[in-house]
């Protein structure tokens, strides 16, 4: 009795395990058997409970997962029952059993009820006999709304042939494999369920299916993300010039993106390989110890150091480093993304180079140059630029403003229109201004530059030079009072030359004729062909004195002395027209003045002379126009002939001085006079003359006498 006492667990649990594997009524059988042959040799229904509590936990812990251990539970519940009904008619333990029970079903209740996973049972028919919790909380849908209809209209329609085909498959008796399925949302949309089912028996019959679906969605979610980001990386590594590297912790090779291969060859060779065994030796030690502080401290550090290609060039390469870490925080991965900036290091010194030899350059033509960025009114200055302004770099404020201030203030306003109308035509521009250095003194500055726009045409800043022209206009300033002493010592000489042409030449031909008229009376009347000869002589004196007044007008006209510029310019321009034949008008404004500085007149004078006279070797003109007009600022001399016109560029002083000479002539008069000189011509299509002087002060009628005037 004792040897079957022992026996009984060991067959209990065997009887079971058969009943779980689908032996159906005939273990259903042998544990009705087993609980009569216990109770035949004395054990009660509590012996039997433990019994069958043991052989289930033996069970359970065998079981691969929480899904299998509840179907187990559910199971032996009924191979159970089926043991204890020996003792229906056994008073003593009958009890006891039926609490064991209870006891049994209640924790099977609460772990399905607590699951987190969605348990269910479907009845052959495919309507839903039973939901847990869960699937409120994971679909949204109330279990009640679901309970006795079918389980087809909660499955994606693209999924829903695949889940019938399951479902007849566990009605047949199979357990499929883990598969997946989307399960419509209440709210809308779908969640991803992984699903493990199993057929239900009963007295040998599947009787409808257990099923556990676990939600998935931000697993696939996740990965679906992690697919994307390595898809991306990849594509990334794959067309990019950088060049990728994955490291392990050791400096190790994981990965080489493509870039790789024109420094280092086939990427896949390199897999494990050592990533310091190609830095240069002399940078092997410093690199490593920036890698081992970068997975130490889990963030990157850039770096440069010269990296050994296949062909033994070497190349410099910039890296920067960042960490991947584990679930636990840890470095586990390194990525460094490199760049071969060897080109731009050549260049780098190319540019140092260009430097400074701009810099020599400048400093030896005492040339400096600027950059000025609008929007954020940044202005840079070249060392040579500072030098000349005498300004430490430290010292400079880098703006605009910092500039006016150092403007001489009788020229800050001038400087401030200059740049307004730069803003506006955007045409690159040049003009002189002075400038005030800390020591005090003024230096005269020459400033060229160029407006920069930006992509919509704006203007984005400017850059330019600016040049110490101080010494080059003391020495312009020397040059044009020699040649003003020059052409003052000409006028002189003109003057002088022109009185003893008219004060006594003139006078002594005068009396030579006089006293020829006499002689002419005096001869006999007989005396025919002397009287003749002698009025030949007379008549070529006349000319010879015509001569000599004209020649003593051009030298020194006294209209201009007498009269002013307008009326000596008109009676210019009458006389040329009697002489060459050629129509010549002479306009004015009326608010050109009677008399101008001496200086002013004779130089305008003397341009209008030199004009008619190249126009009458050179022109073939058959009108000309001479026109001066005045205004609040400036004097404006205009010639303009319809004759046969040049190329002003063709003309040179070295050609003939018929060539070119009569041009440096007018331009170098208009330049004494502090005006501008400018000529316009086209072949065939005639020429004008322009010529601008600053408004002078109009002399006053005391100041009229010619013998107070200097020429």
């Amino acid at each position: 009795m004792n040897d079957t006492l022992e026996t009984i667990p060991e067959e209990y649990a065997g009887a079971l395990q058969e009943y779980l594997n689908g032996a159906g009524e005939a273990a259903l059988q042998r544990a009705y058997e087993l609980g009569r042959m216990a109770i035949t040799n004395g054990l009660g229904g509590l012996e039997l409970a433990r019994m069958h509590q043991a052989a289930l936990e033996d069970l359970i812990r065998e079981s691969s997962s929480v899904e299998q251990s509840a179907r187990i539970i559910h199971l032996a519940s009924g191979f159970f029952v089926e043991t204890l009904s020996p003792l229906e008619m056994i008073q003593r333990g009958f009890h006891d059993a039926i609490e064991t029970l209870r006891s049994s079903e209640q924790r099977y209740r609460t772990l399905v009820d607590t699951a987190q996973d969605v348990i269910h049972t479907l009845s052959p028919d495919g309507s839903i006999s039973s939901l847990n919790p869960a699937f409120e909380h994971i679909t949204g849908w109330p279990c009640s709304e679901w309970i006795g209809k079918s389980f087809a209209p909660l499955i994606h329609p693209d999924d829903l042939p695949f889940a019938l085909e399951v479902f007849q498959r566990v009605l047949q008796g199979e357990t499929p494999p883990v598969f997946e399925l989307r399960i419509h949302r209440k709210s809308g949309g779908y969640v991803i369920g992984e699903f493990t089912t199993t057929p239900q028996f009963h007295n040998g019959a599947v009787m409808g299916t257990l099923g556990i679906a676990r939600d998935i969605t931000d697993r696939r979610r996740s990965e679906e993300q992690l697919r994307r980001s390595e898809e991306q990386f990849r594509l990334i590594a794959e067309n990019v010039d950088d060049l990728i590297v994955v490291l392990d912790t050791q400096g190790h090779r994981i990965y080489n993106s493509p870039s790789y291969e024109r420094i280092l060859g086939n990427t896949r060779a390199l897999r494990g390989t050592d990533s310091f065994a190609e830095i240069h030796p002399d940078d092997q030690e410093r690199v490593r110890a920036v890698f081992e502080q970068t997975v130490a401290a889990g963030s990157g550090k850039r770096t440069e150091f010269r990296f050994l290609s296949l062909d033994g060039s070497v190349r410099y390469i910039e890296s920067q480093g960042s960490v991947i870490r584990n679930a636990e925080g840890k470095t586990e991965q390194v990525i460094v993304v490199s760049r071969d900036v060897t080109e731009r290091k050549q260049a780098d010194r190319e540019i140092k180079k260009s430097q400074k030899q701009l810099a020599a350059a400048q400093q030896i033509a005492r040339i400096g140059s600027w950059e000025w960025d609008v929007a954020e009114n940044k202005l840079v200055w070249s060392d040579e630029l500072l030098r000349i302004y005498g300004v430490e770099p430290e010292e400079f404020e880098g703006s605009y403003q910092a500039f006016l201030e150092r403007v001489h203030p009788e020229d800050r306003e001038m400087v401030q229109g200059v740049i307004g109308k730069v803003f506006v035509s955007k045409e690159p521009f040049h003009f002189e201004h002075r400038i005030v250095l800390p020591d005090g003194s003024v230096r005269i500055m020459e400033a060229r530059g160029e407006v920069l726009v930006d992509g919509e045409g704006n203007t984005a800043g400017m850059m330019g030079t600016g040049q110490d022209i101080t010494e080059r206009r003391k020495k312009d300033e020397a040059l044009k009072a020699l040649a003003k002493r020059v052409v003052d010592a000409q006028e002189d000489e003109r003057r002088r030359i022109a009185r003893e042409l008219h004060d006594d030449v003139c006078q002594r031909l005068t009396g030579v004729r006089f006293v020829l008229d006499d002689l002419t009376e005096e001869v006999a009347p007989r005396q025919r062909g002397a009287r003749n000869r002698l009025r030949d002589a007379i008549s070529h004196i006349d000319q010879l004195i015509t001569e000599v007044r004209r020649m003593s007008s051009n030298l020194r006209p006294s209209s201009l002395d007498d009269f002013g510029l307008a009326i000596a310019m008109r009676r210019l321009c009458e006389q040329h027209k009697k002489i060459h034949k050629t129509k010549v008008e002479f306009s004015k404004s009326d608010a050109v003045p009677d008399h101008y500085d001496p200086e002013i007149e004779i130089a305008l004078y003397r341009i209008v002379q030199e004009a008619l006279s190249n126009i009458s070797k050179h022109a073939s003109a058959t009108r000309v126009t001479v026109t001066l007009t005045q205004d609040e600022s400036v004097v404006t001399l205009d010639i303009v002939d319809n004759g046969k016109g040049f190329k002003p560029q063709e003309v040179s002083i070295g050609k003939p001085p018929d060539q070119g000479m009569g041009l440096v002539f007018m331009g170098e008069r208009a330049k004494l006079a502090g005006g501008s000189f400018r000529i316009e011509s086209f072949k065939r299509k005639g020429t004008a003359i322009h010529v601008e002087i600053p408004r002078p002060k109009v002399l006053h009628e005391e100041n009229k006498d010619p013998d107070r005037r200097r020429p």
